[in-house]
């Protein structure tokens, strides 16, 4: 592939004064920009970036543009800006949904502009979103005739019928693949969830390494410096899973609203009348959940089966299950049921209904009804856990299901809420780092509590300041053990935006979890925290930037002040 390289040179006049003092208009200063970028991770089929096409902007400590303009077709003469930080950013074009062959490059710079001198800023500007091609080999082919796939970012997606040879671009973060085998209403549907980042071009290689197992074999090749990845789907056979696991949890609190539910390594089986409705991910009050509904569908009878990924009887620790379910719109004609089963098709498999506890007519609505214990132990090997819905009227939703659980176990699991607190695990106060109070401009490296550094993370009085106009910042802990009291502990902070206006967010992720967290600026700091289950003996900490919504600043990061960081267990 050819590498491009553009040079945008810029020469401004800059008229300004010393940071936080009066405006003196007869002292200049020159800022000279140079924008270039490198294509080399772009495809050979995708149109070269069109330099005319570069934007740039130039944003002021207040995260007000000062000014935005094409650094080839209309550079300016000359700008006028009271001294200070500022950030330059230039890139090729607004990126906000997944497009097919649509790489994206920018950059930014922070530059201090100081009257009587000239400062240069130099922007390389790199792909900032990720590429997604599929290869469907010959082998593939033969194995399976109709295929299809999607690739899911948020509330966002492209789809890739059998015939799509492009390459889709996409933010960097978690999405989602959907491969479906066949055709509705029979149609299966397998996930898997991995990460893309920047000046990626991943090329997803399913592969049916053995039709009568049903396994199919997904490579993913990276086409930069990228450490080639493998996922293993399993199809005809169950789940996502790369094996039968002794433990299986789910609380489809990565699903989207009315999303499929086959995520995960779950898997939904319609039969040949429910053509329009199947198992989904339900998103209510703040909850999320698995649903079927057959309630004013169009069909006069629904049935749908929600699978679970493979479970290992013999393997497990604990051989047992609980769920819970809730329901509405009850109809006397509709049924719930589960089943075990030893293999993924309900239409072939060999199945047993287990005895379990499910709402019924004369619960509330909505109200959730836990399955009690299940015991297993009368079963070996692999096994399947099946949810069965018939019916035309209720509503049905399960959620929390754990398979394998410590029936001693007693520890809080019901989140933000969750027991007294215990030892504190982890303490960090900052207090050896130094710089700027409110416009800090040195990269924070980390220390001992905090190994794991981005460099968008910069040193202020006693605190650290996470994000750049632009680019996102998040500080990594050390390993801790947080697997006593059954995994839980808490995350406590004190916080504060770097504007009133746009920054009053942050994100905690811990043990499988990411939560964003609220908090009012007031220009002072704030404590918050979150309570998280699930806590091993290898558990990291990582605090990041939110990102924010409002209209013109969508997808850039809410820039924050984060200080004295405590990791607590909770009893």
């Amino acid at each position: 592939m050819k590498t491009k390289l553009l040079m945008m040179a810029l020469g401004l006049a800059v008229l300004s004064s010393c940071s936080n003092i009066k405006e003196d208009v007869s002292e200049t200063g020159t800022l000279e920009i140079k924008c270039g970028y490198n294509s080399a991770v772009t495809l050979k089929s995708t149109a070269a970036v069109d330099p005319n096409s570069f934007v740039a902007k130039i944003i002021n400590g207040q995260d007000a543009v000062v000014k935005e303009y094409n650094p080839v077709s209309s550079a300016p003469d000359q700008i006028e800006l009271m001294a200070g930080s500022y950030t330059v950013e230039a890139y090729s074009e607004e990126f906000t949904t997944p497009a097919f062959d649509k790489p994206v490059y920018g950059g930014s710079v922070l530059v201090d502009v100081v009257p009587g001198q000239n400062r240069a800023a130099a922007i390389n500007c790199t792909q900032t979103n990720a590429g997604v091609k599929f290869l469907w080999t010959d082998e593939f082919k033969a194995s399976f005739s109709e295929y299809a796939a999607k690739v899911t970012i948020a509330d966002a997606s492209l789809d890739y019928p059998k015939t799509e040879t492009r390459t889709g671009y996409f933010a960097p973060g978690d999405v989602t693949i959907d491969i479906t085998i066949g055709t509705a209403p029979n149609a299966a549907t397998f996930s898997k969830t991995i990460t893309l980042n920047a000046r990626e071009l991943v090329t997803i290689k399913p592969v049916a390494s053995d039709a009568g197992s049903g396994t199919l074999t997904v490579t993913i090749t990276v086409d930069t410096d990228v450490t080639e990845r493998e996922e293993v789907f399993v199809i005809g056979t169950g789940g996502g899973t790369t094996a039968p696991v002794g433990e299986l949890t789910e609380d489809w609190s990565t699903g989207t609203d009315l999303g499929s539910a086959a995520i995960n390594g779950w898997t939904v089986v319609n039969s040949d009348n429910a053509a329009d409705r199947a198992w989904v991910t339900k998103v209510y009050n703040s909850e999320i959940y698995a649903q079927m509904s057959g309630y004013q569908g169009s069909a006069g009878e629904y049935e749908s089966w929600l699978i679970s990924p493979a479970i290992d009887v013999t393997a497990a620790t604990y051989k047992n299950l609980k769920f819970e379910t809730a329901k509405a719109y009850w109809g006397a004609s509709t049924t719930l049921e589960v089943f075990i089963m030893d293999g993924a098709d309900p239409s072939t498999a060999n199945k047993e209904v287990l005895t379990a506890t499910l709402a019924q007519e004369s619960d509330a609505n909505h109200a959730w009804i836990p399955s009690g214990t299940i015991d297993l132990s009368s079963y070996s090997g692999t096994r399947y856990i099946a949810f069965k819905y018939v019916g035309a009227a209720t509503t049905f939703r399960m959620d929390n299901f754990h398979f394998g659980f410590n029936p001693n176990d007693s520890g809080d699991t019901g989140g933000d809420t969750g027991g007294s607190t215990g030892s504190e695990i982890l303490v960090e106060d900052f207090a050896d780092v130094t710089g700027p109070a409110d416009n800090p401009t040195s990269k924070w490296t980390g220390n001992t509590n905090f190994p794991i550094v981005n460099d968008k993370v910069y040193a202020s009085d006693g605190m650290i300041k996470l994000g750049s106009s632009s680019d996102l910042g998040s500080i990594e802990s050390k390993t801790l053990d947080l697997s006593v009291n059954g995994g839980a502990f808490t995350v406590s902070f004190k916080v504060k935006g770097w504007t009133n206006d746009y920054d009053n967010k942050v994100v905690i992720v811990a043990a499988g979890e990411e939560k964003t967290i609220d908090f009012t600026n007031t220009g002072g700091l704030v404590e918050v925290s979150a309570s998280f289950t699930g806590g091993t003996a290898n558990t990291t900490i990582v605090i990041k930037n939110a990102l924010k919504t409002d209209p013109g600043y969508e997808g850039k990061p809410m820039r924050i002040f984060v200080d004295d960081v405590k990791v607590t267990e909770t009893k």
